[in-house]
């Protein structure tokens, strides 16, 4: 992405002066200076790697072979239950974002599935674990309740790749999620993940900004339990940028070579964005927690942070 360079060392000055609540239109002002190249379906390159779009349903063979040999290893277990049941029930409104190496191997995978009136979620197949350990249904117009949603599935990448390439191949993945979402005017995006996985709650709350509303989920029979994270993509549009000089940088990579940059969402404005109150019960008591303007000291702290893409 950005590496230490003429223009990095143009941009962290800026920032250091230049309020907070400013870094989001210095994010669009830096990424509208690159060529509008990608568009639907999504295509672009960075460092040795080629990202590519394709229906899931309409993958050429070659490719689908590929795709099917990387996302469903060989030791899955119920690997062909689960290739049959992708197939049936979200194939056929899957978008599918594979990266390759310059082999043309697949090292890099994640699919957006869109929410339609005939077609569910896949986490709206789970049931969500309550506090006392029975279990209920899962509803998502509980913790989403306006808008498109969809669910950010299937996230693979090759254990092959050393540290740096696989940053570079993740991040290629969700700027792939971000320029879909713009194209489809999503207002939110659902993804669960293996909650024994801490690495994986570090890279989705504290790396990409996802809420956590706090819910356990099980799928069927299987005991493990998944956790639940929403992605507020107005939120990610207008305030990603600002969270840090990291958020900054990956928000306008981001945006760079993006023919349409911009999320527009239509919300009630007494819309909120999604908390963990919408699980609490009548009776149990609520703590909020105001949030204050960035302060000069916050600035401070946040550029001795170290940039994860320096």
């Amino acid at each position: 992405m950005f590496k230490r360079s003429l223009v990095h060392q143009l941009i962290n000055p800026v920032l250091h002066f230049l309020p907070r609540e400013m870094w989001n239109a210095f994010s669009c002002f830096c990424a509208g200076f690159s060529r509008p190249t990608v568009g639907s379906p999504v295509s672009f390159d960075h460092q040795q790697f080629h990202l590519e779009e394709f229906p899931a349903d309409k993958m050429p063979e070659p490719i689908h072979q590929k795709f099917i040999a990387f996302c469903y290893p060989a030791d899955m277990p119920d690997r062909q239950q689960q290739i049959e049941c992708d197939r049936r029930l979200y194939w056929c409104n899957t978008s599918t974002f594979l990266v390759f190496n310059r082999q043309r191997n697949i090292v890099g995978c994640i699919q957006v599935v869109f929410k339609t009136t005939g077609t569910k979620l896949p986490v709206e197949y789970a049931s969500i674990v309550t506090r006392d350990g029975t279990k209920r249904s899962f509803t998502i117009r509980r913790f989403v309740p306006y808008g498109a949603v969809t669910e950010i599935y299937r996230c693979r990448r090759s254990f092959d790749l050393d540290k740096m390439e696989a940053v570079n191949v993740l991040m290629m993945l969700f700027k792939a999620v971000w320029a879909k979402t713009i194209q489809a005017g999503t207002a939110f995006s659902c993804i669960s993940y293996d909650a024994s996985k801490t690495d994986l709650r570090h890279m989705y709350l504290k790396k990409l900004a996802f809420d956590d509303p706090g819910v356990s989920l099980t799928f069927g029979t299987d005991s493990r339990r998944w956790s639940l994270l929403i992605k507020d993509w107005e939120f990610h549009e207008k305030k990603y940028a600002a969270l840090s000089t990291t958020h900054f940088y990956l928000q306008t990579w981001g945006r760079m070579s993006l023919k349409k940059k911009h999320l527009h969402i239509k919300r009630s404005p007494a819309a909120v964005r999604v908390h963990n109150v919408q699980l609490i019960d009548s009776s149990d008591m609520v703590i909020a927690q105001t949030i204050l303007p960035f302060c000069k000291n916050q600035r401070k702290k946040s550029s001795k942070m170290k940039n994860l893409l320096e």
